[in-house]
C-alpha cells in the first residue's frame, strides 16, 4: 500500500485489489513550456528542491555563462543560457543518465550532453 501512494495510484473509493493500474504513473515534475523562460510554471520551492539554487542565483549564473553559451546555429532557435544552465544543474544535483534528464525537458539526450559539456566549459573559463 505504500508503494500505491508513493505513485498516487491509490483510489480511496476502490479497494487495492480493484482497478490498479499494473504500471505506475510518473510524476512529471518539470514541463518545459517555453525555453525563454523555463522556470515560469514552478514556484520558488519547487525550483529550490528542484535544482538546489534559488531562483535569482539561477538567472544571475546564466547572465554570467551567456557570452560563453551562445552558439551560432543554422536553425531557428538553439537552446538559450538559462535552459542550458538548468540542464546542467539538474544534471550535476542529480546525477541521472541524458536520458532522464532530457525528458523532463522534452530535449535529446546530444542535447542535454551538449548543454553539460558547454556550462562545464563556461564554469572552468570563469575560475581562470
Amino acid at each position: 500500500m505504500a508503494a500505491l501512494e508513493l505513485f498516487n495510484l491509490a483510489d480511496e473509493n476502490h479497494s487495492d485489489e480493484e482497478n490498479i493500474d499494473p504500471k505506475p504513473k510518473r510524476k512529471i515534475l518539470w514541463v518545459v513550456k517555453d525555453f525563454s523562460n523555463p522556470l515560469e510554471g514552478l514556484s520558488h520551492e519547487k525550483v529550490k528542491e528542484f535544482f538546489r539554487f534559488n531562483v535569482e542565483t539561477l538567472h544571475e549564473l546564466a547572465v554570467e555563462l551567456t557570452p560563453a553559451l551562445r552558439r551560432l546555429t543554422k536553425r531557428l532557435s538553439a537552446l538559450p543560457a538559462l535552459m542550458q544552465v538548468l540542464i546542467a544543474i539538474r544534471f550535476y544535483t542529480c546525477g541521472a543518465y541524458y536520458h532522464v534528464i532530457g525528458s523532463t525537458g522534452n530535449l535529446s539526450k546530444s542535447s542535454v550532453c551538449r548543454s553539460v559539456h558547454a556550462v562545464a566549459q563556461a564554469l572552468t573559463g570563469l575560475t581562470r
